[in-house]
């Protein structure tokens, strides 16, 4: 049977026509008529997306990107998966992606660097700022709209520093692309912000010189960064360029995390100064209007850095930074970028905001604690209106078993419900989400007895896998 949804409606998005297919999946253009816009929606086949492995990294990938609010970071409007496949509804960007701009023998003009490396550095700065490292920064990830603006997409085998910390998770997780990975990615090692700083170095190389500096299969290219070998030069190609980029593209490429760039922006500030003598950026519109006397010198970013095992070092909390490039005419400008606001109001904290929840530990404890014993299947979260439940269990308990801490959560699948006024309904949903094997009861089914939740359960899941479940009133 066909696995193409040309001409369907999967709930409410009117399938168009394929625009981008791999091994794993398709990319669809869809219609979305109740609020009349288009999208993109990454489908995943349901070979794939039954497996535990990758429904815990695509439910990874949506929660990251959920958190990480930038202009140049393709938003994801919806998300869900079931026995069919894993879906996730994005912004439809009417651009090509980078690799086909490379694809023109001409290497791109200056500016346009320029203006991509900003937006990318952009994206990557509020990433960091969120502790998640993207780890696969390569052309066919930097997507366009119509005005040649760059987005930076595919989270996939992003990480969160703050909650996959060990080597032990980091071999389990998927590789990038070998020619624009860091050699402490290739080595499965714990990657830092300092990974998509060599990345970003390569893709810029690549980028001014139209072709990748590293040459060979896989192996070739695993044996090059092992023995350090560095970037070519950039003269060879473009002895246009100023001779003072070389260095700023081999510090970017370091072998040692420890010696790159302490953040993405170190490295954008590096690069401006490096190019900014030959180089107009008025005509590229990407800077406010507040002019800085050229006397003062383009900054970086303070020591804001956070010791890692091995010595490498991920970007820690630190006042706004400036971005500053020098234009024609004796002015520089400068960007703010954007700052994260870490108070919630009155509004529940979520999972996505576990870093931000904090005194609770020894109750987050006492939880965790509890679901140690396997006998125990059954807790009860109780207390007034108000009084932070949700916030415990959801930016508490949740994110301490998304991290596995828990040994037997190694094995959970995890779905969260509100009962609202049709509770078996809700559920009946919540078991849509997390369904490996057989497709989800009706809802006559659920409602027929005690014992039929166990067993639907006992169908839709394998052997070995067991069912979280959080009823949040």
């Amino acid at each position: 049977m066909s696995n193409d949804l040309s001409g369907k409606i999967i709930r409410g998005y009117h399938i168009s026509e394929v625009i981008g297919s791999g091994g794993f999946g398709m990319v669809y253009k869809a219609h979305q008529p109740i609020i009349d816009r288009y999208v993109a929606i990454k489908m995943i086949h349901a070979k794939y997306a039954n497996q535990l492995d990758f429904t815990r990294r695509f439910e990874l990938e949506a929660r990251l990107i959920a958190r990480l609010e930038s202009q140049y970071i393709v938003p994801v409007y919806d998300f869900w998966r079931d026995s069919t496949g894993a879906y996730m509804v994005m912004r439809w960007l009417r651009g090509d992606n980078l690799r086909a701009m490379l694809m023109n023998p001409t290497p791109l003009p200056i500016p346009l660097v320029m203006k991509i490396l900003l937006q990318l550095v952009s994206a990557l700065d509020v990433a960091h700022q969120h502790n998640v490292v993207h780890r696969d920064i390569k052309p066919e990830n930097v997507l366009f709209d119509e005005q040649q603006n760059a987005y930076l997409t595919d989270f996939g085998i992003a990480v969160d520093i703050l909650h996959t910390p060990n080597e032990v998770t980091m071999k389990s997780l998927s590789l990038g692309s070998p020619v624009y990975m860091s050699p402490e990615q290739l080595a499965r090692m714990t990657t830092s912000p300092q990974a998509d700083v060599y990345s970003l170095g390569v893709l810029v190389y690549e980028m001014l010189v139209g072709q990748i500096p590293f040459m060979g299969g896989f192996t070739d290219i695993i044996k090059l960064k092992r023995e350090a070998f560095p970037l070519p030069s950039i003269l060879q190609s473009r002895p246009d360029l100023p001779p003072a980029l070389d260095g700023v593209l081999w510090q970017a490429t370091a072998y040692s995390p420890q010696a790159r760039y302490n953040s993405v922006i170190d490295f954008f500030n590096a690069f401006v100064r490096a190019i900014s003598a030959k180089t107009d950026f008025s005509v590229l519109n990407l800077f406010t209007n507040t002019d800085v006397p050229t006397e003062q010198p383009v900054t970086t970013s303070a020591s804001n850095t956070l010791p890692l095992d091995g010595g490498t070092q991920i970007l820690g909390d630190s006042p706004p930074k400036k971005i500053l490039a020098k234009r024609k005419g004796g002015t520089t400008q400068h960007i703010e970028p954007i700052i994260r606001n870490p108070f919630k109001g009155l509004r529940p904290f979520d999972e996505i905001d576990a870093r931000d929840f904090f005194g609770r530990a020894e109750a987050i404890k006492r939880l965790s604690d509890y679901f140690g014993d396997v006998q125990n299947r059954f807790l009860a979260v109780l207390g007034p209106s108000g009084s932070g439940k949700s916030s415990l269990v959801r930016a508490g308990l949740l994110a301490v078993i998304r991290q596995q801490s828990i040994p037997i959560s190694r094995n959970w699948m995890i779905s969260v419900m509100t009962p609202s006024d049709d509770p078996f309904r809700a559920l009946a949903e919540a078991l849509t989400e997390v369904t490996l094997v057989s497709s989800v009861p009706d809802l006559p089914d659920l409602r027929q007895s005690a014992d039929a939740l166990h067993v639907h359960l006992c169908a839709i899941l394998p052997d070995n896998i067991e069912l979280f479940l959080l009823i949040d009133q």
